[in-house]
């Protein structure tokens, strides 16, 4: 993980000037929204990422989980970490009243790359990369919703400004994949002070190295979007973009003039999810290439252990006595009525055990009748040595119907009535 994103990294930055265009490119944005520090006047500036970002892409517009970010958990664990950040430096809010009712005529004559003033504003997200010369770059959020009854009401638009820095963020691992966790902010730990405007242009992109450019391109396809709406020959009109992501924070779609959610929350997270992916990505670059360009003292590359802690089930247990009282007493009151069966063992002068054997010479079988009648079951089975019987019904030579249990060596089986021999056979299985 490389804690913050080194200069330069994730990609460039370009003007409307520099590719030649005419008109500003940021087609989000005119003279009448202002940014944190007034008016914004830098919207003809536009991040574009590199060959750098292309794996943090691959993963995040998946959402898929980080893979060998954090190592050593085989199970599931959370485990708190320092990566990249977004430090919230600034914010400005208005709230300005609306009635989408009224014309667009304040908006003819205008070019069409020109998004409509706050008042015809109806939602808003977008993101755009501020690089002054002399100083550090920054990204400027801007975010906008409507909150409206019968097309009329308010406007509420917010504008940030977002510096790199140093965070806390919980992780989760599961098989050694890394999930972040965006339901809260990180905890800033420290600024960056990495992200000095480059203002020598790269021959290979012709445009400026950027540290945060890179980043302000990989959201422009997934979270810039805009909404504007008038009134023109008694029927609303509205000029859109991007109209999934909109329709996640409308209220309502019934009406001609929906309501809206907040998403500045969501887009902070967001950010700060980007800059942990590529943190991560970038912690697998050659660390000669990359610890130059991060501040002193902060390693391009940290392998530090981190004290987590794992989560699952644990099955836990409490007796409730009132059941085991319960199952002792059932436990007594069947030793009661068994062990009047075994009263008087003692008379017996020995030892007792249902060894087969034992059972065998106390039924005397006879191929048992040489040994001792007070024979234990190890006593019989040393005095006979290694021999095969079998266990199972006898048959008298005479071929009588008549049966009985016994150990027998081992003959062969009878298979029907006319394979019977001439002499005793033993039918069972061996022991």
């Amino acid at each position: 993980m490389a804690q913050e994103i080194p200069t330069g990294y994730s990609g460039v930055w370009q003007t409307s000037e520099l590719i030649g265009y005419g008109t500003h490119y940021n087609v989000l944005f005119n003279e009448t929204m202002p940014g944190v520090n007034g008016t914004h006047v830098s919207n003809d500036i536009w991040g574009l990422d590199t060959r750098n970002m292309n794996e943090v892409e691959h993963l995040y517009y998946a959402d898929r989980p980080i893979p060998r970010m954090v190592t050593g958990c085989d199970d599931e664990c959370e485990v708190t970490i320092q990566a990249p950040a977004l430090a919230i430096t600034d914010c400005t809010s208005h709230a300005v009243p609306v009635n989408y009712t009224d014309s667009m005529g304040l908006l003819k004559g205008q070019p069409s790359v020109t998004a409509g003033p706050l008042d015809r504003q109806a939602f808003l997200v977008a993101n755009v990369l501020v690089a002054p010369p002399g100083e550090d770059e920054t990204i400027q959020l801007f975010t906008g919703y409507s909150t409206t009854t019968e097309c009329a009401g308010t406007y509420n638009y917010t504008s940030c400004s977002l510096h790199s820095a140093i965070g806390e963020y919980n992780i989760s691992i599961k098989a050694n994949l890394s999930t972040i966790d965006t339901s809260t902010p990180p905890r800033i730990i420290a600024f960056a002070n990495n992200t000095h405007a480059n203002m020598t242009i790269d021959p290979r992109f012709q445009a400026y190295p950027s540290t945060l450019g890179g980043l302000v391109g990989a959201l422009t396809g997934a979270w810039r979007c805009s909404m504007t709406t008038y009134k023109e020959r008694g029927a609303q009109q509205w000029l859109t973009s991007n109209k999934p992501l909109y329709m996640r924070y409308a209220q309502n779609t019934n009406g001609e003039c929906p309501s809206f959610n907040d998403p500045l929350p969501d887009m902070l997270a967001e950010l700060n999810k980007l800059m942990v992916y590529t943190g991560a990505i970038a912690g697998h670059e050659q660390i000669e290439d990359l610890q130059p360009r991060m501040d002193p003292g902060v390693a391009a590359r940290t392998r530090t252990t981190a004290i987590g802690h794992k989560v699952g089930k644990l099955n836990v247990f409490q007796t409730d006595y009132w059941w085991f009282f319960g199952a002792a007493l059932v436990e007594v009151i069947c030793i009661c009525f068994v062990a009047p069966a075994y009263w008087g063992w003692w008379r017996l002068g020995r030892s007792v055990s249902f060894s087969p054997l034992e059972i065998a010479k106390a039924f005397e079988a006879p191929m048992l009748a040489a040994c001792d009648s007070n024979s234990t079951g190890r006593d019989a089975a040393k005095a006979m040595g290694d021999v095969r019987v079998d266990y199972g019904f006898s048959i008298d030579a005479a071929g009588l119907e008549t049966t009985k249990l016994a150990f027998l060596y081992s003959g062969p089986f009878e298979q029907s009535q006319k394979d019977r021999h001439a002499s005793s056979e033993i039918h069972g299985s061996p022991v």
